[in-house]
Order: C-alpha cells, then sequence, then structure tokens
C-alpha cells in the first residue's frame, strides 16, 4: 500500500468512533487497544445497558456488541436500535457460535459477525468493510 493511500485509511478511521459491548473486561480491553491502534476512537461499555446509555450520549458509526451478556444483552440492544432514527451499523460477536443467537442478530440488523477469539487482521478487515457498507470477508458475513 503506498504512503498517501496509508495515510487516508488512517485518517478516515481517525473520524470513525466505534462503541464495543462485552461483559467480559478483557476481551472490551482488547478490542478497544486493536481499535485505536487502528487509529478509531474506541469506546467501551459492560453491557447492553451501558451501551444505550452511550448511544444517548454521542453518535457512533459502529457498535461490535457481544451476544450474550447479562442485563440487557447483544439481541436485545439490537432490538432497541431499531427504534432510533440514527443507529450506528451493527457487528455481532460470539464465542457460542451456534445456529440461534447469530441469525437472530443479522435479522435484527447485524450486518456481520465474528467469533471469539479472532485474529485481528480480520477484525479490522470487518470493521472496514462493514463502515464502508462493503459485504463483510468471509466467514463473516451472516446469511
Amino acid at each position: 500500500m503506498e504512503l498517501a493511500t496509508r495515510h487516508n485509511v488512517h485518517e478516515k478511521a481517525m473520524q470513525e468512533t466505534i462503541l464495543i459491548a462485552d461483559d467480559d473486561a478483557e476481551i472490551r480491553d482488547v478490542l478497544r487497544c486493536t481499535l485505536e491502534r487502528a487509529g478509531y476512537i474506541a469506546i467501551a461499555a459492560a453491557d447492553g445497558g451501558e451501551a444505550l446509555s452511550a448511544l444517548r450520549e454521542m453518535q457512533f458509526e459502529l457498535l461490535i456488541t457481544d451476544l450474550q451478556m447479562p442485563e440487557c444483552d447483544g439481541l436485545e440492544l439490537l432490538d432497541a436500535l431499531r427504534y432510533r432514527q440514527i443507529a450506528p451499523k451493527v457487528i455481532a460477536m460470539s464465542g457460542a457460535w451456534d445456529g440461534v443467537c447469530l441469525p437472530a442478530a443479522s435479522k435484527l440488523g447485524a450486518l456481520a459477525a465474528i467469533h471469539k477469539p479472532w485474529r485481528t487482521q480480520d477484525l479490522l478487515n470487518i470493521v472496514r468493510a462493514v463502515l464502508d457498507g462493503e459485504p463483510a470477508p468471509s466467514p463473516a458475513t451472516l446469511n
């Protein structure tokens, strides 16, 4: 990649804000650090309730949410987003890659999914694709 192109990608990322919702503090921290190193602004929430509060406070371009959390889980969070006039794009995340939660997340508006644990470059490729309105790289696409 040419230097000018890399600079433009980094500059574009600097303007984009991502909300992370996950009840696992270690995963939240790893995601936040990974996204910040890639040039994004990343805010972390411990569950869906905290994420909804953050969404009331500021606008996010992207939400990465775990599907299985106590209190307000990722599916409840996605359902709540359906009633907002301005909602972020969504990537669903799950450690339990099953045939129930991920299709339900797709029906509620998630554009892509990533399985825990993930490879950093796969995560960043999916984030960039979703933010750019492009199809997420396989196997991340929800069908």
